[in-house]
């Protein structure tokens, strides 16, 4: 699980820049230190695994995502449909499906050498999330929690578009207004997953270790139930991002032609680093 989870939050080239994604095996490690300490042999177990899952990520994955953005970055000329923005989401869901199952092994290995107090530490630190988490998500009265959604769409939509219009501003307050909110059943499920880690933890001399952690992510948990709230959430969040793409404006789809087309500049030069 924490070689994973470090990769999987890390290893998003797309979401990180060309500084932090070059300095990853440090990032890799202060991440994994906030959950627990690792003694001189996991220490070196965790680097291996690391450099080898990174490796295969620059020379392998890194090509693939390159071309993908500059296709992507020859459509957006038109209104993207929610059929297109679905496939490409699907795109997306896939390169960190193969990230997961490349890190699983390793992951496994290193999870079933934790002592108690290793994994004591893991489950204080999840503890310590939800704590913050709820008091960031479940405190604040709704309208707050609305703002926020809509700062951070709108922080999003201009890194990528540029500045926005006082229409297209409109239409991303009402988009966060008019959202399902479903934060107690997001908390919920994360409690729910942090006693499946306790779980997993508990257990892990098991020689199932490697299926159980394999089962703690949602797109490999087969048990796991279909929320229909979270659906209907995913599509609508689709949706408006097909209906705002009709809203762009001829400069707004250059600066997302080029941002496009510079990630993938740079996701060039990495995979040859």
């Amino acid at each position: 699980m924490s070689v994973c989870v470090a990769l999987v939050l890390l290893l998003s080239a797309c979401s990180v820049s060309k500084l932090a994604y070059q300095r990853l095996d440090w990032l890799a490690n202060w991440k994994l230190e906030q959950f627990v300490v690792l003694n001189t042999a996991q220490e070196r177990s965790f680097e291996r695994a690391f450099q080898q899952v990174w490796h295969w990520h620059r020379t392998q994955e890194l090509p693939l995502l390159q071309a993908d953005l500059r296709a992507l970055a020859e459509d957006v000329h038109k209104p993207s449909s929610v059929q297109m923005l679905g496939d490409w989401r699907g795109r997306a869901d896939v390169y960190a499906n193969r990230i997961v199952a490349r890190a699983l092994p390793a992951s496994c290995q290193l999870v079933a050498s934790f002592n108690d107090e290793q994994r004591a530490s893991i489950l204080r630190r999840l503890d310590q999330n939800l704590t913050d988490d709820a008091k960031k998500y479940l405190s604040p009265p709704l309208i707050e929690r609305q703002e926020r959604a809509a700062k951070r769409a709108r922080r999003t939509m201009e890194r990528w578009i540029g500045d926005l219009s006082a229409a297209q501003l409109q239409e991303v307050r009402t988009w966060s207004q008019t959202r399902v909110q479903r934060y107690e059943e997001w908390m919920a499920e994360r409690r729910q997953w942090r006693e499946r880690v306790a779980q997993v933890l508990e257990t892990r001399e098991s020689p199932q270790l490697c299926e159980a952690m394999r089962g703690l992510f949602p797109q490999f948990d087969t048990q796991a139930m279909i929320d229909p709230a979270h659906q209907a959430n995913a599509r609508a969040w689709t949706e408006f991002l097909s209906r705002f793409s009709a809203t762009l404006s001829d400069t707004q789809r250059r600066h997302l032609r080029q941002r496009l087309l510079d990630t993938a500049d740079d996701l060039g030069e990495l995979s040859e680093g």
